[in-house]
């Protein structure tokens, strides 16, 4: 066996990754349906408050995640955040008015985002050097993204059938159960004595000033966590807003919008393996993500010009919008986390609070668009934000070849 293989295929990583596919498929099948279940009490120009919501608490709970677990142990972490998600999902479901609704809604989003926290911090740390880091990040993405090809057309299938979104809902919270026990199993609770791997996961203590400023003093780190905080604006805006957009303004059945974003996720599995061997060989990770943000806005601006539910031009459309966007994806991954290690958990959080800072950003900015235009036309919005995050690579430096 060579030594990239165990590199990239130990069994520390393979538990990860696994446990990432669990998580994936959790979450991608619910992804583009909580808007329109929302909307069974909240109309469609509104409840992206909520989402802003939702962040504002994970926000607060992300700037605190490095101290809790360095009280409580990254495994008792994870799990109290599988079980949040459990909840806020159960909630959803037995919710018969708009205000516990939200409320359930609110710890989903919370809660959510810190499960993808504290995945990251185990693959950092069992990540074995920085030459594999793009290759390893690429793994990660791509397994998932298996997932999230399929979901959309699983999700189109069963709302089609029953009318309903609750059954989709109860089998995302199915994969929950292997999730828990994948955790619970493989990753001990730190400072147990264990020598698993996962114990040793060093968390730096909390300190806001740090947990800001370091990253921010760093330019290539502030540069690369505004970029992808530009990618999350454009998530964010496309998750909220697109299936709407194409179900009630255009008129495509749930089936034909579940075939429709099959398709258009299918860069994410086509593109990214394949970038982060090349971003590990060449480390052309700034290009990677110039080109990406260069196809993600022309496809973007195109967008509001397309007034006709003709099924092949949406599916092209969409489709560009996701290969500039995995581009973006795998290219910041790596640039970012060839730059911190799996100790530098302050950092991390500063990484990753990029998308709840952008689902608090996002709706908010929509909600003042949509008085001025449609939701089909707010994407000309989209398209500039994301010339804004081509401008700001622009001033990435390379990573220097080795």
């Amino acid at each position: 066996m060579s030594g990239a293989f165990r590199a990239l295929f130990s069994h520390e990583l393979k538990d990860v990754y696994l446990a990432n596919i669990f998580f994936s498929l959790h979450a991608y099948l619910i992804i583009y349906i909580n808007s329109p279940f929302l909307g069974r009490f909240i109309s469609e120009k509104t409840l992206g408050l909520l989402f802003a919501a939702g962040s504002l608490v994970n926000i607060f709970l992300m700037l605190r995640a490095p101290e809790i677990i360095a009280k409580f142990g990254v495994r008792r972490f994870a799990l109290g955040a599988i079980l949040a998600e459990a909840v806020g999902i159960i909630g959803m479901i037995l919710s018969q008015n708009a205000l516990w609704l939200s409320i359930f809604f609110i710890i989903h989003e919370a809660a959510i985002l810190l499960i993808v926290y504290v995945l990251d911090l185990f693959l950092e740390k069992v990540t074995r050097g920085e030459k594999y880091t793009g290759r390893v990040r690429s793994i990660f993405l791509t397994a998932a993204n298996v997932t999230l090809i399929f979901s959309p057309l699983i999700v189109g299938i069963i709302a089609n059938r029953t009318g309903d979104f609750v059954p989709i809902y109860l089998l995302s919270l199915f994969f929950l159960l292997p999730l828990f026990f994948l955790i619970a199993r493989k990753m001990p609770h730190t400072g147990v004595g264990s020598e698993h791997i996962f114990a040793t996961l060093n968390i730096s203590h909390f300190r806001i000033s740090k947990h800001l400023k370091t990253a921010w003093k760093n330019a290539d780190l502030r540069g690369v966590i505004i970029c992808r905080f530009v990618l999350e604006l454009f998530y964010a805006w496309m998750v909220i807003y697109m299936a709407i957009h194409l179900n009630l303004n255009l008129h495509f059945a749930w089936s034909t919008i579940g075939l429709l974003f099959s398709i258009m996720l299918l860069p994410f599995l086509m593109f990214e393996l394949p970038l982060g061997i090349i971003a590990d060989k060449r480390r052309d990770e700034k290009e990677i993500i110039l080109f990406g943000f260069t196809v993600a806005a022309i496809a973007t601006v195109l967008i509001p010009f397309l007034r006709e539910p003709v099924f092949l031009y949406w599916a092209i459309l969409l489709f560009a919008t996701r290969v500039g966007a995995s581009f973006v994806e795998i290219g910041t991954e790596s640039y970012f986390f060839k730059h911190v290690t799996a100790s530098d958990t302050d950092i991390v959080s500063a990484f990753r609070m990029a998308r709840p800072f952008a689902l608090l950003v996002a709706p908010i900015l929509a909600s003042g668009v949509f008085l001025f235009m449609s939701i089909g036309n707010s994407f000309f919005i989209l398209a500039v934000i994301l010339v804004c995050g081509l401008a700001m690579t622009t001033r990435l430096k390379n990573i220097p070849k080795t």
